[in-house]
């Protein structure tokens, strides 16, 4: 998978990857490639994390919501504490603080 990214086409795997339906199988695919593949694009995690902040909010089976949000806490900090992702970011920190608020 890896070698993909380093296409001409790596926008749309970046795109496709984004717009998947949060799980914990995509979490763990680009929690994969941050681990493995240090010139992912800043965007992608950005995008990445949106999307998985919004699909959340949109869920309506509250178990799996709390079980989904626990795996994104979790994802989050991981990559916090790898200093993969920077908390200082302007758009990072407000789509953080606001899904930690509701």
């Amino acid at each position: 998978m890896l070698k993909l990214f380093g296409t001409k086409h790596a926008k749309g795997y970046i795109d496709a990857l984004c717009s998947h339906p949060t799980n914990i199988h995509s979490m763990e695919v680009v929690n994969n490639l941050v681990t493995n593949y240090d010139k992912l694009p800043k965007e992608f995690l950005q995008m990445f994390i949106s999307n998985c902040i919004c699909d959340i909010e949109k869920m309506e089976d509250s178990e799996n919501k709390k079980r989904l949000i626990r795996v994104l806490c979790h994802f989050l900090k991981n990559l916090i504490h790898n200093n993969v992702i920077d908390v200082n970011s302007k758009i990072i920190e407000f789509e953080i603080n606001t899904f930690c608020f509701e």
